[in-house]
This record gives structure tokens, sequence and C-alpha cells, in this order.
């Protein structure tokens, strides 16, 4: 699927989609479809000491542990000083859960309706790019839990499976899962006009346009 998702226009050949093919192409090649990982250990069994997940960081040092290093830092990099990361998670922070007491409203609930989409919660899978680095079966994967849990999964643009594959497999565990498609904009409103098309014939329910990269930032933890 790499020459499906990195065919296009709004990446640059020389600085972005050259790099992209030679960082992955071992990864999708049909005799090793998954992962490096260190020491080869087996994926089903865990290389990491702790072994009870308590919250999201948790899983984030696991995979630490378990990724090829270049791998991970792909994942968890931002561009340049990463300053934007940091005031991301600093913002994230900030949030804060208002208790509500003595509202007599019965047994609460966490469900919500996005967009005509019920979700068990409202927590969406952000659209995130070449899930093949972290697993063999790549977003396949992730679209079944995703409609196992009852979420919300944003398929991304630079998925490294074809978006009717990925509906295919979150059909396997719901009826109606919930699925959106990620857009960037081409130039060509017609090429534009055409992934839509795909992602509405999928099953996409909603369209979540990307509109803040027009240029690419420099990953300097991968220049190291």
């Amino acid at each position: 699927r790499l020459k499906e998702n990195l065919d296009n226009d709004w990446t640059d050949e020389t600085e972005h989609r050259k790099p992209l093919r030679e960082f992955i192409a071992g990864q999708l090649a049909a005799d090793s479809p998954g992962p490096t990982r260190r020491e080869e250990a087996d994926p089903a069994e865990p290389t990491t000491k702790q072994t009870r997940f308590v919250n999201v960081r948790d899983f984030e040092e696991a995979a630490r542990e378990r990724l090829d290093p270049i791998h991970y830092d792909y994942f968890v990099s931002g561009a340049q000083d990463e300053v934007t990361v940091r005031a991301n998670e600093a913002g994230f922070s900030r949030l804060t859960l208002v208790p509500r007491v003595l509202r007599g409203i019965g047994e609460p609930t966490l469900e919500v309706s996005l967009l005509g989409c019920d979700a068990s919660a409202p927590i969406l899978l952000a659209p995130t790019a070449f899930h093949r680095l972290a697993h063999p079966e790549a977003e396949l994967a992730t679209a079944r839990a995703a409609a196992a849990t009852g979420t919300i999964m944003v398929a991304a643009m630079l998925s490294t499976v074809a978006i009717g594959d990925l509906a295919a497999a979150a059909r396997t565990i719901a009826a109606e899962p919930g699925l959106w498609f990620q857009l960037y904009i081409q130039p060509d409103l017609g090429f534009t006009e055409a992934i839509v098309r795909r992602a509405e014939a999928a099953g996409c329910r909603a369209l979540v346009v990307t509109s803040d990269s027009p240029v690419l930032g420099r990953n300097e933890r991968n220049d190291r």
C-alpha cells in the first residue's frame, strides 16, 4: 500500500516521500511484514518487566522497550526542538474534570454522540501514520480494537492499509463501526474528490481535514 499512500501532491518528493520510502520499504516487504524488535523478542511475550498497566504512560514505556529505537522515535518525536510537543502535553494536563454532585441524573454514562456516530466515551483514535512499524497487522488491528471498545477511529491518510480493508476489519467486530477519515486537501480537487468518494464507499461517516502542514518540520531525532 506504500505507493497508494505516498504518491500524492501534498508531500515533496525529495524532502518527504523518498526518505519515507527508504525508511519503511523493508518493513512493508511481503517477506518481512512486522517491525524489528529488540533482541528479536516474541511479540506475544512482553519484554518489559512491568506487566500491569495503570495508565497510558505505562504503555508508552512498554512500547519503548519492545520497538526498534528508530520506530519508537518516529512515533513519539515532534519537529525541531519538540517545543510544540511539550506545549501540547502541558496544555492537556491543565484540563480538569469538574465533578457534578447532587444532580439527580441517575446512572452516569460516558457515552456520547458525535456527528451522528455513537461512542462509548468521549475518546477518539486520532489519525496516525504507519502502524505497521509497530505491529504486523498494522491498522487492521487498530480498527478492530476501536470497534471492540465502541470508540471512533480516524483513519490516517498515510495508513499502511487501504481504507476499504481497514473498514472491513472493523466490521468483523461491529456491524456499524465508528469510522472517520483524515483528509489532506489536494491541489487537484478532482483527485481530492476521488479520495473522499473512496472513504465514503468504505463507510466513513465524517472527514477530519488536516490543514496545518503546508511545510513539514525537521525531525531531529531521525537526523541523529
